[in-house]
């Protein structure tokens, strides 16, 4: 299928790619080393997957960079799948192997895996020429030039959906990438999680009949699962989850420093980081390892994949990491779903409009570093009836917009991308 000429991103844009073959060639060889394997430089190179595995079928395409992503599509992708229409299969794309794992734990049936190209010429036509996607959607951040280029030229409708941009991204609307993008955004739909978003886009290029708000995905499910999954303590705990490097050492000590017993559940945003932190915290156990905290253990090790919303289930307070350090914080929706009292510190950029909306509603606190976070847990732990006003007013504020998945998909239309 032919569409419009593949003319590619401008001049400047190819050469920096050709710039920096050799490190994403030495980035690819490390990870692959580390955790990818053969598949993981193969398909990103756009190659495979092998003859014997490959299923022809045209069918839509997904792709969600990594863990945060994943979870972020997939009530979209179980919906559409769900729908009386003739989608049967999805394409799902990521760029982490921690994304095709998550991915692989939660992704219901029809739903294919394998790694986005690099954005190379060679490898996104090598990509679209074996895969033939009838359409894509593309989550979150993600502009890829060569890709989008490819597409369009093959005239593959490509929907940004939950559209969302940081500082960082948005400071190119006036650099010398601005063309870059302005090229890669044309005939792009973008859906976009909240007006700010919306506004970012269009300054970045994007089309202005092409370019709407139709909400926060992350909001998609929020009632919250029929019952809650199994407890995985068999004690009370708070829990400090997606946490980053310098949070979990700032966080034990001021945990430790503010009560005399208690347990803590520190669950790193990379689980794969969990050896390193538990040389860094003294007796800790590790949850990857099958440990479990012993009677008077204060401190606790979540290290593993696929759990984040079992601990969330029954922690009595929890901190939403990424916000002590400036990385713009992480999804806070995900406590808010089970109820439970929320603090964040100083650094929620990545979903600012959500913290101001529980800001409003009273069900959500700020705080500025990790001793009033320990302090606020303390509070939890011990049962507040303030904060656990907070955590069911945090309840209401998911629940409020736990139609966005019907309204992408009619943004999409009528229920098939």
């Amino acid at each position: 299928m032919t569409g419009v000429p593949d003319a590619g991103p401008p001049p400047l844009y190819r050469v920096l790619l050709r710039c920096l073959a050799p490190l994403l060639l030495v980035h690819l060889t490390v990870r692959a080393m580390r955790d990818g394997g053969p598949r993981y430089v193969r398909e990103r190179l756009g190659h495979g997957p092998s003859p014997a595995d490959r299923d022809a079928r045209a069918r839509p395409w997904v792709h969600a960079a990594s863990v945060g992503e994943v979870m972020t599509v997939l009530p979209l992708v179980e919906a559409m799948l769900a729908a009386p229409d003739d989608v049967s299969s999805v394409l799902v794309t990521t760029n982490t192997p921690t994304g095709a794992d998550v991915l692989a734990r939660h992704a219901p049936d029809g739903v294919r895996h394998r790694y986005l190209p690099i954005d190379w010429p060679g490898a996104t036509r090598r990509f679209l020429d074996r895969e033939r996607p009838t359409s894509g959607w593309i989550v979150e951040t993600e502009i890829w030039p060569w890709l989008f280029a490819r597409a369009k030229a093959r005239a593959v409708p490509l929907s940004i959906v939950n559209a969302r941009l940081s500082a960082k991204t948005l400071r190119h609307a006036d650099g010398p990438l601005a063309p870059t993008y302005r090229r890669a955004l044309a005939g792009i739909d973008v859906l976009a999680r909240a007006e700010s978003d919306a506004r970012g886009f269009l300054a970045l290029g994007a089309e202005a009949v092409r370019t709407r708000v139709v909400g926060e995905l992350k909001f998609a499910g929020g009632s919250g699962p029929a019952a809650p999954p199994a407890a995985l303590v068999d004690r009370p705990y708070v829990l400090a989850a997606s946490t980053h490097e310098d949070e979990e050492r700032r966080l034990a000590d001021a945990w430790l420093r503010t009560r005399p017993e208690g347990l803590l559940v520190i669950a790193p945003r990379h689980p794969e980081r969990g050896a390193a932190i538990a040389r860094e915290l003294a007796d800790i156990r590790r949850r990857s390892l099958g440990e479990i905290p012993p009677p008077g253990a204060r401190l606790h090790l979540a290290d593993t994949l696929g759990e984040l919303d079992a601990w969330y289930a029954h922690a009595a307070g929890a901190f939403v990491g990424g916000s002590l350090i400036p990385r713009g914080g992480h999804n806070v929706l995900e406590p808010a779903r089970h109820g439970r009292p929320i603090v964040v510190g100083p650094h929620t950029t990545n979903f600012a409009d959500i913290v101001a909306t529980l800001r409003r509603r009273e069900a959500i606190v700020e705080v500025d570093d990790a001793v009033a976070v320990a302090r606020f847990l303390s509070r939890a732990l011990d049962g507040d009836a303030t904060l656990a006003h907070r955590g069911e007013r945090a309840r209401d504020v998911s629940n409020d917009a736990a139609d966005v998945v019907t309204r992408y998909l009619a943004a999409l239309g009528d229920g098939a991308p």
